[in-house]
Protein backbone atom coordinates (compact mmCIF):
# COMPACT_ATOMS: atom_id res chain seq x y z
CA UNK A 1 0.00 0.00 0.00
CA UNK A 2 1.29 3.43 -0.83
CA UNK A 3 0.55 5.48 2.23
CA UNK A 4 1.76 7.90 4.18
CA UNK A 5 2.66 6.24 7.63
CA UNK A 6 1.39 9.11 9.76
CA UNK A 7 -1.70 9.27 8.59
CA UNK A 8 -5.10 7.02 9.64
CA UNK A 9 -7.46 5.38 7.36
CA UNK A 10 -11.00 6.60 8.23
CA UNK A 11 -14.10 4.40 8.42
CA UNK A 12 -16.99 4.09 6.32
CA UNK A 13 -18.89 6.49 8.32
CA UNK A 14 -16.91 9.42 7.97
CA UNK A 15 -16.35 9.09 4.40
CA UNK A 16 -18.33 12.52 3.52
CA UNK A 17 -16.61 14.77 6.82
CA UNK A 18 -13.16 13.27 5.44
CA UNK A 19 -13.92 14.89 1.41
CA UNK A 20 -15.24 18.02 3.63
CA UNK A 21 -11.99 18.50 5.67
CA UNK A 22 -9.87 17.32 2.62
CA UNK A 23 -10.83 19.24 0.08
CA UNK A 24 -9.88 22.05 2.40
CA UNK A 25 -6.38 21.66 2.47
CA UNK A 26 -4.19 24.23 1.62
CA UNK A 27 -2.43 24.65 -1.77
CA UNK A 28 -4.45 21.88 -3.50
CA UNK A 29 -4.82 22.03 -7.27
CA UNK A 30 -8.38 21.52 -8.68
CA UNK A 31 -7.26 18.34 -10.27
CA UNK A 32 -6.54 17.30 -6.89
CA UNK A 33 -9.89 18.30 -5.26
CA UNK A 34 -11.65 16.60 -8.36
CA UNK A 35 -9.63 13.07 -7.12
CA UNK A 36 -11.36 13.66 -3.76
CA UNK A 37 -14.21 13.97 -4.99
CA UNK A 38 -14.17 11.30 -7.27
CA UNK A 39 -12.75 8.85 -4.21
CA UNK A 40 -15.85 9.67 -1.58
CA UNK A 41 -18.34 9.89 -4.54
CA UNK A 42 -16.99 5.98 -5.47
CA UNK A 43 -17.27 5.06 -1.87
CA UNK A 44 -21.13 6.53 -1.61
CA UNK A 45 -22.16 4.50 -4.37
CA UNK A 46 -20.60 1.62 -3.23
CA UNK A 47 -22.07 2.01 0.21
CA UNK A 48 -25.03 2.57 -1.95
CA UNK A 49 -25.24 -0.39 -4.25
CA UNK A 50 -22.60 -3.03 -2.30
CA UNK A 51 -20.44 -2.43 -5.54
CA UNK A 52 -19.25 0.72 -7.64
CA UNK A 53 -16.62 -0.84 -10.27
CA UNK A 54 -12.90 -0.54 -9.74
CA UNK A 55 -11.85 3.06 -9.25
CA UNK A 56 -8.27 3.36 -11.27
CA UNK A 57 -5.70 5.61 -13.15
CA UNK A 58 -8.23 4.82 -16.45
CA UNK A 59 -11.03 5.57 -14.82
CA UNK A 60 -10.45 8.72 -13.33
CA UNK A 61 -10.09 11.08 -16.28
CA UNK A 62 -13.87 10.11 -16.90
CA UNK A 63 -14.70 10.59 -13.00
CA UNK A 64 -12.41 14.21 -12.77
CA UNK A 65 -13.12 15.40 -16.50
CA UNK A 66 -9.29 15.77 -16.55
CA UNK A 67 -7.30 13.56 -19.41
CA UNK A 68 -4.01 13.55 -18.69
CA UNK A 69 -3.31 9.96 -16.46
CA UNK A 70 0.00 11.60 -16.11
CA UNK A 71 -1.52 14.64 -14.59
CA UNK A 72 -3.51 11.88 -12.68
CA UNK A 73 -0.61 9.83 -11.49
CA UNK A 74 0.97 13.03 -10.09
CA UNK A 75 -1.80 14.17 -8.09
CA UNK A 76 -2.14 10.79 -6.67
CA UNK A 77 1.09 10.86 -5.56
CA UNK A 78 0.83 14.17 -4.16
CA UNK A 79 -2.37 13.69 -1.99
CA UNK A 80 -0.64 10.03 -1.08
CA UNK A 81 2.09 12.71 0.68
CA UNK A 82 -0.11 14.43 2.09
CA UNK A 83 -1.72 11.69 3.72
CA UNK A 84 -4.96 12.06 2.43
CA UNK A 85 -5.51 9.32 0.67
CA UNK A 86 -3.84 5.63 0.57
CA UNK A 87 -3.30 3.65 -2.40
CA UNK A 88 -3.62 -0.15 -2.64
CA UNK A 89 -1.24 -1.14 -5.90
CA UNK A 90 -2.56 -3.99 -7.35
CA UNK A 91 -5.88 -3.22 -7.06
CA UNK A 92 -5.36 0.85 -7.63
CA UNK A 93 -8.10 0.79 -4.93
CA UNK A 94 -8.11 4.59 -3.32
CA UNK A 95 -8.67 4.42 0.55
CA UNK A 96 -9.32 8.36 2.08
CA UNK A 97 -7.04 8.92 5.32
CA UNK A 98 -6.09 11.73 7.25
CA UNK A 99 -2.75 13.17 7.79
CA UNK A 100 -2.12 13.37 11.19
CA UNK A 101 -1.95 17.89 10.84
CA UNK A 102 -4.25 19.70 10.29
CA UNK A 103 -3.64 21.01 6.70
CA UNK A 104 -5.95 23.80 6.51
CA UNK A 105 -4.26 25.28 9.74
CA UNK A 106 -1.15 23.18 10.47
CA UNK A 107 -2.72 22.29 13.97
CA UNK A 108 -1.52 18.99 15.45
Amino acid sequence: MRFNQKAHLITEARYQAWYDLAIQTAGLTDLERAILAAVVAYYQRLAGRGYAGLLSYERLPDATGWPDVESIKAAVRHLVELGLVAVLPRANEYLPALPPVDLTTGAR
